[in-house]
């Protein structure tokens, strides 16, 4: 396969491939570890095969395979942070299946299987988005991010749709960390793949944007401007055209911003919001 000419693609390519080429072995080594009976063995497991696929994108689904069952069985009956590093390494593993890359055939079945199950991956780990800890709750927005960015939410019901958008509402409204980048993802990835489900919603997002634009620091005006930027298609496809045009104002208010970066970003949204219109 022809490299990328540009320099900023050439590079993690090339790293890919140099990580795949020791990956087989690397994973015969260590995944008999996902069924040991000590707890801590299964978790650093999962989550060292979390680090090989992500090193290794966009190659080594052919060598990360032989893990996809048992992680699949783990995620079904792990809890905690077992279950958690279970779907980090599925979360890693997923995005290598892409045809470009992958030369995984469709005789194996394993994407599709993957597929019909998002609504069980979402189901198992949706309660943790109002854990108490912040650093928790990411690491399963960043699984959350990952899985439906890849896989969409086509099998998500009702029930479950309303559990997931309250859950990071509660954990994006909750955070206190300057490194929102996962939750931004997530929150994004979410409301893109639901598409027009997200109508009921949005009144309930707009005002928890609104109030981080109002009356949070200037790292919360950032964030909050970011998520406009990110969410503003899955808008459009809403018959909302009030609720965007109430947030256009509010960011037009705030054009003085006296921080460039925020100011940056308020201007990306209020094009955003121009653009759909």
């Amino acid at each position: 396969m022809a490299l990328k000419t540009s320099t900023h693609l050439e590079v993690p390519i090339l790293r890919g491939l140099l990580v795949a080429t020791p990956l087989p072995s690397l994973v015969e080594i260590i995944e008999h570890g996902l069924n040991d009976e000590n707890q801590k063995v299964r978790t650093i497991t999962a989550l060292s095969l979390a680090a090989l696929a992500e090193a290794s994108a966009p190659y080594g689904i052919e060598s990360l395979d032989s893990v996809l069952k048992p992680l699949w069985k783990g995620i079904r009956s792990h809890r905690g942070k077992v279950l958690a590093a279970f779907l980090k390494a599925i979360g890693f593993i997923v995005p290598l299946m892409d045809a470009v890359y992958a030369t995984c055939e469709d005789n194996c079945g394993d994407s599709k299987q993957i597929k019909v199950g998002v609504a069980d991956i979402v189901g198992r780990i949706v309660e943790e988005l109002r854990d108490e800890s912040e650093p928790y709750r990411r690491m399963f927005i960043g699984t959350i991010e990952k899985v439906v960015a890849n896989l969409g939410a086509s099998d998500i019901d009702a029930r479950l749709e309303e559990l997931l958008i309250d859950g990071i509402l509660y954990a994006f409204q909750e955070q206190t960390s300057d490194d929102a980048n996962v939750m931004l993802n997530g929150f994004g990835a979410v409301v893109n793949a639901l598409g027009q489900r997200v109508q009921p919603y949005l009144p309930q997002i707009c005002v928890i944007t609104r109030w981080r634009l109002n009356n949070m620091s200037a790292k919360g005006r950032q964030q909050a401007a970011d998520l406009i930027s990110r969410i503003a298609g899955a808008m459009k496809q809403c018959p909302e055209g009030q609720l965007m045009g109430h947030l256009g104002v509010v960011l037009y208010e705030y054009l003085g911003e006296e921080f460039p970066e925020v100011l940056g970003l308020i201007l990306g949204a209020l094009k955003a919001i121009v653009n759909v219109f």
